[in-house]
Protein backbone atom coordinates (compact mmCIF):
# COMPACT_ATOMS: atom_id res chain seq x y z
CA UNK A 1 0.00 0.00 0.00
CA UNK A 2 1.19 3.44 -1.14
CA UNK A 3 0.10 6.52 0.55
CA UNK A 4 1.18 9.91 -0.27
CA UNK A 5 1.36 12.00 3.23
CA UNK A 6 2.98 15.29 2.33
CA UNK A 7 3.38 16.87 -1.60
CA UNK A 8 4.32 20.56 -1.79
CA UNK A 9 4.62 21.99 -5.74
CA UNK A 10 5.01 25.44 -4.97
CA UNK A 11 8.70 26.65 -5.24
CA UNK A 12 9.85 27.75 -2.04
CA UNK A 13 13.36 30.28 -2.62
CA UNK A 14 15.57 31.63 -0.49
CA UNK A 15 18.28 34.42 -1.02
CA UNK A 16 20.00 37.11 1.05
CA UNK A 17 21.89 35.32 4.05
CA UNK A 18 24.03 32.62 4.41
CA UNK A 19 22.72 31.04 7.21
CA UNK A 20 20.95 27.38 7.01
CA UNK A 21 17.51 28.19 5.66
CA UNK A 22 14.49 25.69 6.21
CA UNK A 23 12.74 25.15 2.66
CA UNK A 24 10.17 22.75 3.24
CA UNK A 25 9.03 20.05 6.22
CA UNK A 26 6.58 17.65 7.05
CA UNK A 27 5.52 16.04 10.12
CA UNK A 28 5.70 11.75 9.54
CA UNK A 29 2.78 10.82 11.55
CA UNK A 30 3.87 8.71 15.02
CA UNK A 31 3.76 4.77 13.63
CA UNK A 32 2.59 5.54 9.95
CA UNK A 33 5.80 3.49 8.96
CA UNK A 34 4.99 0.22 11.43
CA UNK A 35 7.85 -2.14 11.89
CA UNK A 36 8.95 -2.59 8.18
CA UNK A 37 7.49 0.18 5.94
CA UNK A 38 9.19 2.80 4.52
CA UNK A 39 9.11 6.10 3.16
CA UNK A 40 9.94 7.26 -0.07
CA UNK A 41 10.92 11.12 -0.38
CA UNK A 42 11.43 12.82 -3.70
CA UNK A 43 12.36 15.94 -4.14
CA UNK A 44 13.25 18.68 -6.94
CA UNK A 45 15.89 21.81 -6.17
CA UNK A 46 17.19 24.68 -8.74
CA UNK A 47 19.82 27.39 -7.73
CA UNK A 48 21.89 30.19 -9.69
CA UNK A 49 24.44 29.57 -11.85
CA UNK A 50 26.85 31.41 -9.85
CA UNK A 51 30.14 29.95 -8.94
CA UNK A 52 29.38 29.97 -5.00
CA UNK A 53 28.62 26.57 -3.81
CA UNK A 54 24.71 26.41 -2.68
CA UNK A 55 24.59 23.31 0.13
CA UNK A 56 20.74 21.47 0.51
CA UNK A 57 20.05 19.06 3.33
CA UNK A 58 18.07 16.65 4.31
CA UNK A 59 16.81 15.93 7.97
CA UNK A 60 14.83 13.20 9.18
CA UNK A 61 13.78 13.28 13.26
CA UNK A 62 17.03 15.89 13.86
CA UNK A 63 19.37 12.93 11.57
CA UNK A 64 21.08 14.64 8.80
CA UNK A 65 20.29 12.09 5.98
CA UNK A 66 21.21 13.67 2.70
CA UNK A 67 23.58 16.50 1.95
CA UNK A 68 24.76 17.94 -1.46
CA UNK A 69 27.18 20.63 -2.07
CA UNK A 70 26.04 22.71 -5.83
CA UNK A 71 27.77 25.10 -7.90
CA UNK A 72 27.77 25.93 -11.11
CA UNK A 73 27.78 22.01 -12.86
CA UNK A 74 24.05 22.32 -13.14
CA UNK A 75 20.69 24.50 -12.00
CA UNK A 76 18.37 22.06 -11.06
CA UNK A 77 18.44 18.42 -9.60
CA UNK A 78 16.07 15.65 -8.20
CA UNK A 79 16.35 12.99 -5.72
CA UNK A 80 14.55 10.17 -4.87
CA UNK A 81 15.52 8.25 -1.58
CA UNK A 82 13.91 5.64 1.01
CA UNK A 83 14.24 5.97 4.73
CA UNK A 84 13.34 2.06 5.77
CA UNK A 85 12.52 0.99 8.96
CA UNK A 86 14.53 -2.87 10.18
CA UNK A 87 11.76 -4.42 11.69
CA UNK A 88 11.96 -2.02 14.44
CA UNK A 89 10.52 1.61 15.11
CA UNK A 90 13.68 2.53 15.90
CA UNK A 91 16.28 1.16 13.63
CA UNK A 92 16.42 2.36 9.66
CA UNK A 93 17.90 2.00 6.80
CA UNK A 94 18.84 4.97 4.19
CA UNK A 95 18.77 4.42 0.55
CA UNK A 96 18.91 6.13 -2.81
CA UNK A 97 17.63 5.03 -5.97
CA UNK A 98 18.56 7.94 -8.02
CA UNK A 99 21.65 9.05 -10.35
CA UNK A 100 22.83 11.06 -7.19
CA UNK A 101 24.45 9.27 -4.24
CA UNK A 102 24.33 11.77 -1.40
CA UNK A 103 27.40 12.88 -0.17
CA UNK A 104 27.19 11.79 3.69
CA UNK A 105 25.95 8.27 2.96
CA UNK A 106 27.09 4.96 0.55
CA UNK A 107 23.71 3.07 -0.11
CA UNK A 108 22.30 1.92 2.68
CA UNK A 109 23.48 3.27 5.74
CA UNK A 110 22.21 2.84 9.37
CA UNK A 111 20.23 5.62 11.13
CA UNK A 112 18.53 5.10 14.62
CA UNK A 113 15.15 7.83 14.69
CA UNK A 114 12.04 6.32 16.92
CA UNK A 115 9.22 6.19 14.06
CA UNK A 116 6.62 4.91 16.72
CA UNK A 117 6.73 8.96 17.51
CA UNK A 118 5.50 11.43 15.26
CA UNK A 119 9.31 12.77 13.57
CA UNK A 120 9.66 15.78 10.86
CA UNK A 121 11.38 15.98 7.72
CA UNK A 122 12.98 18.82 7.15
CA UNK A 123 14.40 19.91 3.95
CA UNK A 124 17.24 23.30 4.01
CA UNK A 125 19.11 25.35 1.96
CA UNK A 126 22.45 26.93 2.93
CA UNK A 127 24.14 29.99 0.99
CA UNK A 128 27.74 30.82 0.60
CA UNK A 129 27.25 34.30 -0.40
CA UNK A 130 24.12 36.36 0.61
CA UNK A 131 23.65 37.30 -3.32
CA UNK A 132 22.84 33.47 -4.45
CA UNK A 133 19.72 32.18 -4.72
CA UNK A 134 18.56 28.41 -4.11
CA UNK A 135 14.37 27.25 -4.21
CA UNK A 136 13.13 23.88 -2.99
CA UNK A 137 10.92 23.35 -6.16
CA UNK A 138 8.90 20.33 -4.95
CA UNK A 139 8.91 17.60 -2.13
CA UNK A 140 6.82 14.29 -2.36
CA UNK A 141 6.85 12.14 1.05
CA UNK A 142 4.98 8.45 0.65
CA UNK A 143 4.57 6.01 3.10
CA UNK A 144 4.87 2.14 1.75
CA UNK A 145 3.94 -0.34 3.71
CA UNK A 146 2.31 -4.13 3.44
CA UNK A 147 -1.04 -4.09 2.93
Amino acid sequence: MIDCIYQQNVPVSHTGDVGEYPLGSAVIPAGIMGIGGQLRINFAYSHDNSINNKTFRGYFGGVLVYTDIENTNSVNQSFTMRIRNQNSYSAQLVSSNSEWTPALFNPDAAIAVNTSLSQIFLFTGQLANAGGTLSLDSLTIEVLRAG
